[in-house]
């Protein structure tokens, strides 16, 4: 092993013979088995047949028993069966290391049309062929490229079925929101106050928002349902500095700040714990086939209201006093 080491690291001069050059590992080989014929066991008798000791002076060859192919194969691991090679010869081409075939690496190149091609390499040039990454193209079947297409992908079929619920919902916003800044005074900070009278449940606000596939449906409060599936409502950016808009209104500037915040009336509403200053309320609706939750008006309202729905605290404890009068 000390003496390989010193061979390929191309120190031979520290080795014990102080050799220049170790000719090849066979030559190793050799001065190992000699050195190993020269130490007979301890307490060994000599030997009288002249046959035996002949043999025994003869140098073990450890690699006599492979084909120069083979030895090849050893001073070369970057090949191996199956892996995939490139040669500047070839340049645009992927090779498929398949064996040896007399002594020579078979190496096999599939294009996408036409027979394969295939070469037979010596073993002096099998380092001239290194080891890619590159991808053996291929032609998917019918069947296989079919199940990843428009019609049978079910990520397609997710997609589809999310922008139908998506494009629903807008048309159930304009058909059926009666709340808009002609009926509603729009405060900030953030803030709804009624800007005309609303007979009970005529004031209905819509969650206009951007829809998305849940991780967990179980944990869901507040979303949408289109034909069995349930969406999450994500808000778009409401809007929260009046006072920039406002500025804006009164400059005579040629353009306009750019601004992605909007007002969807639904998301404005705020809560409260006070069960008597409560006027608007989660309705479960099922519209067009859609079941959305709609804000609505519990009483009458008058102008200058201002808009205030439960909180999760004071929607629990109804809850639980409902289940307690049911209970007696």
């Amino acid at each position: 092993m000390v003496r390989l080491s010193l061979l390929l690291t191309k120190k031979e001069k520290l080795g014990r013979e102080k050799m220049d050059v170790y000719q090849s590992p066979e030559h190793v080989a050799q001065l190992f088995a000699k050195e190993a014929m020269s130490r007979g066991p301890s307490g060994s008798g000599s030997r009288s047949d002249a046959k035996d000791q002949e043999d025994e002076q003869k140098p073990l060859n450890l690699l006599g028993g492979l084909s120069v192919g083979e030895q090849a194969l050893l001073q070369n691991k970057h090949l191996s069966k199956g892996g995939k090679y490139m040669h500047t010869d070839y340049p645009d081409k992927v090779f498929v290391f398949t064996g040896l075939e007399n002594d020579e690496a078979q190496f096999v190149h599939t294009p996408l049309y036409g027979s394969p091609e295939t070469v037979l390499v010596p073993p002096n040039l099998f380092k001239k062929w290194k080891a890619t990454r590159v991808a053996v193209p291929r032609i998917f079947s019918q069947d296989v490229a079919d199940g990843f297409m428009y019609g049978k992908s079910s990520v397609l079929a997710e997609a589809e079925l999310l922008a139908e619920a998506q494009q629903m919902l807008f048309t159930l916003y304009k058909a059926h929101n009666s709340g808009d800044s002609g009926n509603l005074d729009i405060v900030s900070p953030t803030a709804l106050y009624t800007s005309g009278n609303f007979p009970v449940q005529k004031l209905k606000l819509l969650p206009l928002a951007s829809l998305s596939k849940p991780k967990d449906e179980s944990k869901l409060t507040l979303y949408v349902e289109w034909k069995g599936a349930k969406y999450q409502l994500s808000p778009w950016p409401q809007v929260k500095d009046f006072d920039e808009f406002l500025a804006w209104n009164f400059r005579d500037v040629g353009f306009r700040p750019k601004a992605t915040e909007i007002i969807v009336p639904f998301f404005w509403v705020k809560t409260t714990g006070k069960e008597d200053e409560v006027s608007m309320n989660i309705v479960w609706k099922t519209m067009e086939g859609m079941k959305v939750p709609v804000l609505m008006n519990t009483k009458k309202l008058s102008a200058q209201t201002l808009l205030l729905q439960p909180t999760k605290e004071l929607l629990d404890k109804g809850s639980s006093s409902s289940k307690k009068r049911k209970a007696a």
